[in-house]
């Protein structure tokens, strides 16, 4: 199969290798019993011969790469084959409209009935209740929107991201280039595609590392206390992650032996017996035990682990989610429908995060029920309320925020890489009042939204119609673009050239990806794709990012004379149209991770203790 239109074939009917290899996986089975009996010396039919030792080794080895490719086709066409076909072979129709939208609303229950049927049998060790069957009901619906009607083979969806990626990376090099010249080309940023909008000027922090002309809360160095107690909620999987070697050398002095070593245990929630999780917590964020209030761990569908600390240092009472790190978790941030949100200081008819707004209700109830709230601030009347959170957690702190906004007025979120659709804009706007978000370089997770994956979508299509080359010369290309990145003929010399010259470029190749790039000719068949990629939108209601976003990028820069370049970060202020795109870059997963976050916040802070230590009067006069 390629992974084009230009040969004159329609993507549907582009089946042919998909049947061929379908039918050879049953004689390749039959061949790797047989290997497997011969290799292994299972069978004494199999004849064997003297010194063959080293083909023995080297056919085990192949027999092994086969099994597990085997199984992971088969796994991959359970999951992912749809036996429906496109929607237009459905039913025969008569052409109407009525019947046409009958058609298409009956392919799309069925498609969503298969993906739940997926679902069941994948997560049969889930407890069935209505939390499961609520999840699974609407992953099913988002999948079933996502994929229907789209005949694709893994191998056509990577090269898609492949001819995706050099057209973004384009993007951002004109932005570079733009931003270059208008600051003397003296430096560079990397993070700035030209769909942006929003971005401030490079940000300035005073003596006490408050961004110069925000709120007195936004201290970069608080941020980075409560990141480091977000970090903290993941417990011992974090420890032992980030020190795979001594990680359980530094969870032994906190752990404890069936709660016999400690003559105080706190608030513990379906922690296992020696207290591993919170032994994690107290190793990440150096918090005493008798500071814990309260710690659960308890882990379902729309049930997240949390922590309530008395944070002295601060003088608050924090609020600490946790992130994604279960499937139970993934499957909550895929439930992500728009959904009511009621909280008392918002106006009617706002929406967000289903699966994220039941996580935030069920943490409400459990404050609630616990009276921790109410115990630990009849212990410290003069500390504030803090909740923060890294991800999931992010999204879930500032839901919560806005259902506790009322009670508690001086409450403030630290949210640190918040998903992006998280929000209706009216509850987005009314977070900022309260919500610092801060993020970092291409997460993927700040851009991760319904609508930036139906947009992300149908840009792979689109570049699959677009692309003119056979699909081996493109994923050729993008694994030489892995190792070597994506050369600078490619990003300049073939952008340069104008439309009427198009024709006249000696290789097919750059045709193609100037095509793709530069937009194709409008023609019936691209129309016909944005139409039906249009009608299968899952949400009508967009969600945003929430708070005010303080975006850390990463630069270079040189000295007056040119010479010495060096790498270092910037805070920026950054709108939330400047997340609304999903971006192939390839610190997209990094740049997500908590310790990466960390990494670029102590950049950021030892820098500017470099400036005040060199130039102590420019800081002072910028306060």
């Amino acid at each position: 199969m390629q992974a084009n239109a230009a040969c004159g074939r329609p993507l549907e009917h582009q089946g042919l290798g998909g049947n061929a290899r379908f039918s050879l996986m049953f004689p390749e089975l039959i061949w790797n019993i047989l290997g497997t009996l011969w290799a292994y010396e299972l069978g004494e039919v199999m004849p064997r011969c003297a010194g063959e030792a080293f083909t023995s080794t080297v056919i085990k080895g192949v027999l092994i790469f086969n099994w597990l490719s085997l199984v992971a086709t088969i796994l991959g066409m359970a999951l992912l084959f749809d036996p429906l076909g496109s929607a237009r072979y459905y039913a025969p129709c008569d052409g109407g409209a009525n019947c046409l939208e009958d058609h298409h609303e009956q392919h799309a229950q069925r498609s969503r009935a298969i993906w739940q049927r997926r679902f069941a049998w994948l997560f049969c060790w889930m407890r069935p209740d209505e939390h499961s069957r609520t999840a699974f009901h609407d992953v099913a619906s988002l999948f079933s929107a996502l994929f229907r009607s789209t005949d694709l083979v893994p191998s056509d969806v990577a090269s898609a991201f492949v001819l995706l990626r050099v057209k973004q990376k384009r993007e951002v090099r004109m932005q570079r280039e733009k931003l270059a010249k208008s600051r003397g080309n003296r430096e560079w940023t990397q993070h700035f595609p030209t769909h942006a909008q929003g971005i401030s000027p490079p940000l300035s922090l005073d003596e006490d590392t408050r961004v110069i002309g925000a709120a007195e809360w936004m201290k970069l160095s608080i941020a980075r206390h409560y990141l480091r107690l977000s970090m903290a909620a993941y417990g011992w999987p974090l420890v032992m992650y980030l020190h795979c070697f001594t990680g359980f050398f530094r969870l032994l002095p906190y752990m404890a032996c069936c709660g016999c070593m400690r003559s105080k245990t706190p608030r513990v929630v379906e922690d296992n017996c020696c207290l591993c999780n919170v032994a994690g917590m107290r190793s990440l964020s150096g918090v005493p035990a008798h500071d814990i209030l309260y710690a659960s761990f308890r882990n379902r569908l729309f049930e997240v682990p949390f922590l309530v600390v008395a944070d002295h240092s601060t003088k608050s009472i924090v609020v600490v989610m946790r992130g994604s790190i279960s499937l139970r978790d993934i499957f909550t941030d895929f439930t992500a429908a728009s959904y009511e949100l009621e909280a008392p200081e918002l106006p009617p008819n706002c929406k967000g995060h289903k699966g994220m707004i039941h996580v935030a209700q069920y943490v409400l109830r459990t404050l609630q029920q616990e009276s921790i709230l109410t115990e630990a601030f009849e212990s410290h009347p003069e500390y504030n309320l803090i909740v923060t959170g890294h991800s999931l957690g992010a999204g879930v702190a500032v839901l919560l925020g806005l259902m506790l906004k009322p009670t508690y007025p001086d409450l403030k979120c630290y949210a640190f890489a918040a998903p992006g659709g998280l929000l209706c804009p009216e509850a987005a706007a009314a977070s900022e009042s309260f919500t610092l978000t801060v993020g970092l370089g291409d997460d993927l997770v700040m851009r991760l939204g319904v609508d930036s994956i139906e947009n992300l979508r149908t840009d792979l299509l689109t570049a699959i119609r677009c692309c003119m080359l056979p699909k081996y010369r493109v994923l050729l290309s993008g694994f030489m673009y892995v190792l070597f990145g994506v050369p600078d003929h490619v990003l300049e010399q073939t952008w340069e050239i104008a439309d009427e010259k198009l024709e006249r470029i000696p290789t097919k190749r750059y045709r193609a990806i100037h095509k793709l790039v530069m937009g194709p000719p409008t023609s019936i068949e691209a129309s016909r794709l944005a139409c039906n990629v249009g009608r299968r939108r899952f949400s009508e209601q967009r969600l945003f990012s929430p708070g005010k976003i303080l975006h850390i990028t990463r630069c270079k820069s040189s000295g007056p004379s040119g010479n010495g370049r060096r790498r270092h970060h910037e805070l920026r202020w950054a709108g939330k149209e400047h997340f609304t795109q999903l971006r192939v870059m390839p610190r997209m997963i990094l740049d997500h991770l908590p310790e990466n976050i960390l990494a670029a916040m102590d950049n950021l802070l030892a820098e500017h203790e470099e400036q005040i230590s060199n130039n102590p009067d420019s800081i002072e006069v910028s306060s």
